[in-house]
């Protein structure tokens, strides 16, 4: 279930208000959508995941994570739930058989092993592998997603991409849970507020 998906009138009157109706995003998740900025270089990510908007704003040290170029504001709201738009660098996918995607398949195995752990563990145990800034960032993630409940930690692939020197960048690490359990809910859902948009049959956001 896409919450940020470009065929629902609340979705369309944010890009519209943001000049971005006419154009296609360049990429598209469950809570984002990134369009090109009319700055070489540079994205305009939308996303209502508040969990991403923090991770992108808090400024976190090396070289494995997005540069931002403006604080995440909020430019619109799907019923009581925040959308932010925030600038960043733009980045490409991980190439086959690049030291980065191998970076990214390793940074995955261990979240695999931290899932079956069901602990946190040690960060300097579970990414002793890797380069010494990917671990240290990993500690910065692992920490954020301990000192909150409602912060979820999804370290798969597709969360990682890179630059174009090669460098392997952390985009999405993590998630707000409560907007999770909002689209599972609303994707399993049958009752009132339905309506349809586009392509697809979507509800509103309770």
């Amino acid at each position: 279930m896409r919450l940020m998906n470009r065929h629902d009138p609340r979705v369309r009157r944010i890009l519209r208000d943001l000049g971005l109706l006419s154009g296609a995003p360049l990429g598209r998740g469950n809570f984002s959508l990134v369009y090109a900025s009319e700055r070489p270089g540079r994205v305009i990510k939308l996303t209502a995941d508040r969990s991403t908007a923090r991770y992108l704003a808090a400024g976190l040290p090396g070289p494995h994570v997005p540069v931002c170029h403006r604080a995440p504001e909020i430019v619109g709201m799907l019923d009581d739930i925040d959308v932010y738009r925030i600038e960043m660098e733009r980045l490409v996918a991980t190439a086959a058989a690049s030291p980065a995607r191998r970076l990214a398949r390793q940074v995955h195995a261990a979240h695999c092993r931290l899932r079956a752990s069901n602990e946190v563990g040690d960060p300097a145990r579970l990414f002793a592998h890797l380069p010494a800034s990917l671990r240290d960032l990993m500690g910065h993630i692992l920490q954020m997603t301990s000192l909150a409940d409602d912060v979820g930690l999804d370290l798969a692939p597709r969360n990682m991409m890179q630059r174009a020197d090669g460098t392997l960048v952390v985009t999405d690490p993590v998630f707000d849970r409560r907007l999770a359990g909002v689209a599972y809910r609303q994707l399993g859902s049958t009752t009132h507020g339905h309506y349809r948009s586009g392509r697809a049959f979507y509800q509103g956001v309770a």
